[in-house]
């Protein structure tokens, strides 16, 4: 395909009471992107959390048969989760660890069916925001599915830096995949994976031309980062790239502020957006629902990489990258701890003492006296003087001027 319509869904986070109404509510948000003619949707990071709650009363009847009677874990997850008690028992975040680890592969399973149902029943690419799971290695991750327009799973992407809070909850992944469509090759940042662009850098070498950005921040400092990251990662890559920001109250990430919010945009490199600035389409508010779409024209985007007046793709030196950067990246330091390094073994050397100038030969060290007007008059004239061979003394006779030929002679010699 050389034309799709890319739609970034700016939903909310609900604390639902079962797997249907998940089903209704995403149901809901593609149905929109839908009629807006959609090949491609983008949810927010955290989407796949909202199915917790009815995963922990989906589990109900298995736990009465080992559990009746007793007011043990679970007792308390499925009471804090069902309303009135979760304030107290410090609501999802509290249980959401322990949930994760003891019954992530039926929370994968319920997340696998019911996202790509949705993906098949409208016939989308969707890229479904993401979820804690515990991954083939033990660990907990945060992992974005993105399922095809047959509602088959393609695979996963990991969070890759994650925020202090985000690490109490889950280990930062270590691998970058892409993902191969019917109009090239899609790839996946997540959150603040966007801040870094040795990451998209890495998409566009292996043939992204369109990246998904999921998101969820709770400041307005953040969202706004990663908006105006968004635009430079299409520019000096030059490909599409849409991204999802989650709203409503925070009741996943602990210690990470109170509301979800952010401003969901479509965005392509300047010279393919109408008023050449970078934007195609953005959601007018950070705080409410919303649904926006954008075309994304494949065949404008390479003839761009041929014939825009900068081609970071063609005029990229990687050499020049390899040989300022290659230790830093091999040490495995932050720039921090580079810095600190550098600063221990490298201090700043002091400024030498101010050089006292010694007075010319045959000159008294102090300052002469400033000369009077008239003195300074005198001296200004005896300097021309002697320049021009004139006398400026009074009563003096001016030279004779030279005079000049008549027209049509020779000058004299």
């Amino acid at each position: 395909m050389s034309t799709i319509v890319a739609a970034t869904v700016q939903a909310s986070w609900k604390r639902l009471a079962s797997a249907e109404e998940v089903r209704q509510e995403l149901n809901r948000y593609l149905r929109l992107a839908h009629n807006k003619g959609a090949d491609l949707v983008v949810l927010p990071e955290l989407m796949g959390v909202m199915l917790a709650v009815p995963l922990a009363g989906g589990l109900r009847g298995r736990l009465v048969k080992t559990s009746a009677g007793r007011s043990g874990f679970w007792g308390r997850l499925l009471s804090a989760l069902s309303g009135g008690a979760a304030e107290v028992l410090g609501g999802l975040t509290a249980v959401l660890p322990r949930l994760v680890g003891e019954h992530s592969e039926t929370l994968r399973d319920v997340y696998v069916d019911l996202f790509g149902q949705a993906a098949r029943e409208h016939a989308v690419y969707l890229v479904g925001g993401s979820l804690y799971l515990r991954d083939a290695d033990g660990h907990v991750r945060a992992l974005c599915g993105v399922f095809d327009r047959t509602g088959q799973l393609m695979g996963w992407q990991a969070k890759l830096h994650l925020s202090s809070p985000e690490a109490e909850l889950a280990t930062p992944g270590h691998t970058l995949n892409l993902f191969e469509t019917e109009f090239g090759r899609l790839g996946v940042l997540l959150g603040a994976d966007v801040l870094y662009p040795e990451l998209a850098r890495a998409l566009a070498y292996r043939g992204a031309v369109a990246v998904a950005c999921p998101a969820a921040v709770t400041a307005q400092a953040d969202w706004r980062r990663l908006r105006l990251t968004l635009a430079a990662r299409a520019q000096e890559n030059q490909f599409f790239l849409a991204q999802s920001f989650l709203l409503g109250d925070n009741e996943v990430i602990p210690d990470a502020g109170h509301a979800f919010q952010g401003r969901s945009a479509v965005v392509a490199p300047v010279e393919l957006t109408p008023r050449t600035d970078g934007v195609l389409v953005e959601v007018g508010s950070p705080t409410a629902e919303a649904v926006v779409s954008a075309e994304w024209d494949f065949d404008a985007l390479r003839e761009l990489w041929e014939t825009a007046s900068m081609r970071p793709r063609a005029e990229l030196r990687g050499p020049l990258f390899l040989d300022l950067l290659r230790f830093d990246y091999e040490s495995g330091a932050t720039i921090d701890e580079r810095l600190h390094t550098i600063e221990e073994t490298s201090p700043h050397p002091a400024l030498p003492e101010p050089a006292v100038l010694a007075p010319e030969e045959g000159r008294p060290a102090e300052l002469a006296p400033a000369p009077s007007p008239e003195a300074f008059i005198a001296d200004v004239e005896r300097e021309a003087d002697e320049l021009t061979g004139t006398s400026s003394q009074t009563g003096g006779e001016p030279d004779e001027e030279e005079p000049r030929p008549e027209p049509g002679t020779d000058s004299p010699r």
